[in-house]
């Protein structure tokens, strides 16, 4: 047992199954978690699998990459001259490199709670409840101390990275997903025809491409190759020569055109383009006819093209965080599309949308957001009969109070209501016994009924930003129930069932901004 606590980027949630294929290594530590760790992950943090340890426990946190990175960046300018304005620089500089931008920062410090397993159950709880409170003024105390007592003496030992940004290859090369270097693929490409090798991340610079060129054709030697995930500098003009693949991650590769060459991929059926800089969606895409997902969130989009319409078989479409006002009317012709995230855009008329989208013969999931004027951005009242809708997340949209009719939508599993200015809750809302995940933040609702009770299901409960003045008692029957946010309420008591599981504390309960935290 090494007894150290290890910090990985990630892209994707799912901690434990996706490690191999999308982390990388940023730092370890021996037998303590550094504040630049704690920092780094102090933004939309919660807690999760470890995704180098086995077990379904909660036993790692993960937290926003880029907002953990900024928060960093401000720590280190409260420092002023600490003697380490170089090595600062560099490593500032590494995380801002595009093909370095992650979406989240992993947190793994179970060998060392391991150690300390019998004198306290609840470390990373607190650990969890500490890097909440890293705000700005707490960081500033910090760089005041770290000052005082020349803390950062050893920079590399708080944090260091992997410049060519890949995870090595295991020795025995069985697994089924592997990252690898341009110089790493041409010594295991041979090795690699006799395994069930999947997925190939590749890591490339510019001074590479010619390697590149001449390596993509020779992927197709490997028979269960399905996934391809060019990272830095990789060629896009000879993806086309991977004909096999069914899934494209071409993410943070400052593309803003795709090659003709996409055209020979028929077999492609899911498609990432996240944080690049389309201002339009690429005409190659109108021939991939079996698509099945596409992903193209954070870039600059005016409008989706009429054409839209033509991917018959697109069940999952994300255009988060662009800049659209509408949506076709050809989208309607998407019959299998059973979920949309169109959050964080420039909606003229998010209600008008909202009921092209029920409109959808499969719709399941709906994610959106309302613009500045609440005049439009009412929901239609087929909102509450869309009984498909499993999953349905809806932020600055008008909906004073929750309806009866919503008790109709019983496949609800998550919903999301968040500044929406609910002020009443209808009984209804507490016979959607499916729910997991709830989200009503930002809206000034008093109280609880105690039919919350009635969630059985819920593992997740967010109410923080509301008007609460008091619980009810009721949540020992909540025995999944994991994470519970309360921030910026008016409580000056809670119950006891509120963090116990079967008589132990075993939820993360946040009620920073409370009377009762204060006291």
């Amino acid at each position: 047992m090494a007894n150290r606590c290890y910090l990985f980027a990630i892209d994707t949630v799912e901690t434990h199954k996706a490690a191999q294929r999308s982390m990388i290594g940023l730092g370890e530590y021996n037998h303590n978690i550094p504040l630049i760790y704690q920092i780094l992950c102090s933004s939309d943090a919660r807690m999760c699998r470890s995704a180098v340890f086995s077990g379904n426990k909660n036993a790692a946190i993960i937290a926003d990459f880029k907002k953990g990175v900024d928060k960093l960046r401000f720590f280190l300018e409260q420092l002023g001259d600490v003697g380490l304005g170089d090595k600062i620089r560099e490593t500032l500089a590494w995380l801002d490199e595009p093909h370095n931008q992650f979406e989240y920062l992993l947190l793994e410090p179970g060998e060392i709670f391991e150690l300390e397993s019998d004198t306290d159950k609840n470390l990373l709880k607190e650990l969890h409840q500490n890097i909440n409170e890293l705000d700005q003024p707490s960081l500033k105390d910090q760089a005041e101390h770290y000052q005082e007592n020349n803390a950062l003496d050893s920079w590399s030992n708080f944090l260091y990275y992997e410049p060519k940004g890949c995870i090595k290859p295991p020795k025995d090369k069985k697994a089924d997903r592997h990252s690898f270097t341009v110089e790493e693929l041409e010594k295991y490409l041979s090795e690699l025809e006799q395994f069930r090798c999947s997925h190939v991340s590749l890591y490339a610079t510019k001074q590479e491409i010619d390697r590149v060129k001449a390596l993509l054709p020779e992927l197709n030697r490997l028979p269960n190759l399905t996934e391809f995930w060019p990272k830095g500098e990789a060629v896009q003009d000879e993806i086309g020569k991977l004909r096999s693949i069914t899934k494209l991650i071409l993410t943070n590769n400052q593309l803003d055109v795709l090659p003709d060459g996409l055209k020979a991929l028929t077999q492609l059926e899911e498609l990432f383009l996240s944080a690049n800089k389309f201002t339009e969606v690429p005409d190659v895409i109108q021939g991939l006819k079996r698509l099945k997902k596409l992903i193209i969130n954070k870039n600059q989009l005016v409008e989706l093209p009429s054409w839209i319409g033509e991917l018959k078989h697109l069940r999952q479409l994300n255009v988060n965080q662009n800049k659209l006002r509408t949506l076709p009317v050809s989208i309607t012709q998407m019959t299998e599309l059973s979920e949309i995230n169109i959050t964080v855009n420039a909606l003229n008329s998010p209600q008008q949308e909202l009921e092209t989208l029920l409109e959808l013969p499969k719709i399941e999931s709906i994610t959106m957001t309302g613009n500045h004027d609440a005049e439009l951005n009412g929901v239609p009242d087929t909102l509450w009969r869309k009984l498909t809708l499993k999953s349905l997340f809806l932020t600055k949209m008008v909906i004073p109070e929750i309806p009866t009719d919503i008790a109709r939508l019983s496949q609800l599993t998550s919903l999301g209501l968040s500044n929406c200015g609910i002020s009443k809750i209808n009984e209804n809302l507490w016979h959607l016994t499916d729910l997991e995940y709830l989200n009503l933040s930002n809206n000034p609702i008093i109280s609880l009924s105690t039919n919350i009770a009635n969630l059985a299901r819920l593992t997740e409960l967010n109410l923080s930003s509301c008007e609460l003045n008091e619980l009810p008692d009721v949540f020992q029957s909540h025995r999944h129930l994991v994470n519970i946010q309360l921030r910026n309420n008016n409580l000056r008591k809670v119950p006891p069932s509120i963090q116990e599981v079967d008589g132990e504390q075993r939820r993360t309960v946040n009620l920073f901004e409370n009377p009762v935290y204060d006291s």
